[in-house]
């Protein structure tokens, strides 16, 4: 690296731990600190170059010393003072390795602590729906949602089963369309919500959502099943045989293909 190149990365991470600190950003302020000293300790530069990077870096100090949170962690009547560049180095990449495993354990405590939230309102949620107290278990369900839905991406389609386990078919129906509102690419919510439309008797929509999903991810045989089960639900005895053979012709021992496919089959070729 040539001597223009290294004060101009010095600068360059000065700067950049100047603007950490007016917005505050701790841990940006320590790694750009260090960069800025890490260099410039190995660096050979001129002596009035030297002697300028030594005034941004005393500039920079002033700025980092005067901020109360982080002149909590600096020794006591800490300045900076040529020739101390080594001292400050060890001591700002320390702060940073503390304040970066401090924030992390900080997160983890967060983390830890909302998902002791969620799992109360779900089990508060379930508790109440097992009394028959459907209003005010939906009320929890739905504080549930919105605290949690854009952090966690199954959340949506848990309510939506928990719904379904108790035959709530048209409450549970709405979580499972912003789930793919939401989480378009998270396909095993489809199977779910398809589970909750069959089991409810929705079968224009279950076609529907069989056909959309075919389109976005691929026809593969469980949803040919499906179709052939909505179509034999319908009694589109045509397409149900259709369906049915689609799937045979993947697997030929498919017991519901094989059982749709004889139904259909009697309701289109056996005479009255």
């Amino acid at each position: 690296m040539s001597y223009s190149q290294e004060k101009q990365d010095i600068k360059k991470y000065i700067g950049r731990a100047k603007i950490a600190c007016q917005k505050k950003e701790y841990l940006k302020i320590f790694s750009a600190a260090v960069s800025a000293l890490n260099i410039f300790i190995h660096a050979e530069l001129a002596v009035t170059d030297k002697h300028e990077i030594e005034i941004l870096l005393s500039e920079l100090m002033h700025i980092i010393s005067s901020d109360p949170s982080i002149k909590k962690l600096l020794p006591a009547n800490f300045s900076y003072k040529k020739g101390m560049e080594e001292k400050l180095l060890s001591l700002f990449d320390s702060l940073h390795f503390k304040l970066e495993s401090a924030m992390s354990q900080a997160q983890k405590n967060k983390t830890r602590s909302s998902k002791m939230e969620l799992d109360t309102l779900l089990l508060d949620a379930e508790k109440l729906l097992d009394e028959s107290n459907v209003p005010a278990g939906m009320k929890m369900l739905q504080k549930a949602v919105d605290n949690f839905k854009y952090t966690e991406q199954a959340l949506l389609i848990d309510v939506g089963r928990r719904l379904t386990k108790r035959k709530l078919f048209s409450s549970a129906i709405p979580y499972f369309m912003e789930m793919i509102e939401l989480y378009p690419e998270y396909t095993s919510g489809y199977a779910s919500y398809m589970d909750c439309l069959e089991k409810g008797d929705y079968h224009n929509e279950l076609e529907k959502l069989v056909l959309d999903t075919m389109r976005k991810f691929g026809a593969t045989e469980s949803l040919w099943v499906r179709l052939a089960k909505v179509y034999s639900f319908k009694g589109q005895w045509d397409k149900a045989y259709d369906a049915s053979n689609t799937v045979l012709e993947i697997n030929t021992v498919n017991f519901d293909a094989l059982k749709i496919k004889a139904v259909a089959t009697k309701h289109l070729f056996t005479s009255a």
